[in-house]
């Protein structure tokens, strides 16, 4: 069975705003491996379950969806070949993202080919690594992994994606800052 990182997926969080009660941040972020990243009909799912979830218009809706892309890749010790898994800052110091887009607003009608476009492999090695070369760093970029598009809206709890996945209702963590609850789903 693969590892998590190399599974199409998604992972969904609500977190619960200790300010505001009857809202939340819906978090979903899709992890699509490289190797199947470049196929329109994957980044089509992704946005199938977008649409269903977060439709045009929907009562309880206080901030459309916005998306980013960002990697899961692999970075490699230059002294001592270690190699690990990494997401997020490449280089702790410098606070390098894995970004490969900015957060940018779902454009249902351009999802599908900005998606493929950004996530083609030599552009997404590029991205990543640009940011490195410049830093000092022992450090350096191994492989892509997978593609993950994150996507962020806020709802207020009368949101119909309660109804539809309960499960981001049942909260897990600890202390009122930390409240929220999780889903995954598999699309493999």
């Amino acid at each position: 069975m693969p590892q998590e990182h190399e599974r199409f997926k998604l992972d969904a969080a609500s977190i619960q705003l200790a300010r505001l009660q009857q809202q939340r941040i819906i978090i979903y972020n899709f992890n699509i491996p490289i190797a199947q990243a470049q196929v329109p009909a994957n980044w089509e799912i992704v946005l199938e379950q977008i649409e269903a979830d977060f439709p045009p218009g929907a009562a309880g809706t206080i901030r459309q969806p916005y998306f980013q892309l960002t990697a899961v890749y692999t970075i490699i010790h230059r002294n001592t070949n270690e190699e690990r898994l990494w997401l997020g800052s490449f280089n702790p110091r410098a606070r390098d993202l894995s970004q490969i887009t900015a957060f940018r607003p779902l454009d249902q009608g351009a999802f599908v080919t900005y998606c493929v476009a950004n996530s083609e492999p030599e552009r997404v090695r590029n991205k990543l690594d640009s940011g490195v070369n410049t830093r000092n760093s022992v450090w350096t970029l191994g492989n892509v992994v997978s593609i993950i598009a994150s996507v962020q809206s806020t709802v207020s709890t009368n949101h119909l994606i309660f109804h539809t996945h309960p499960e981001l209702v049942n909260y897990v963590g600890h202390g009122a800052h930390n409240k929220r609850s999780v889903l995954r789903i598999y699309f493999d």
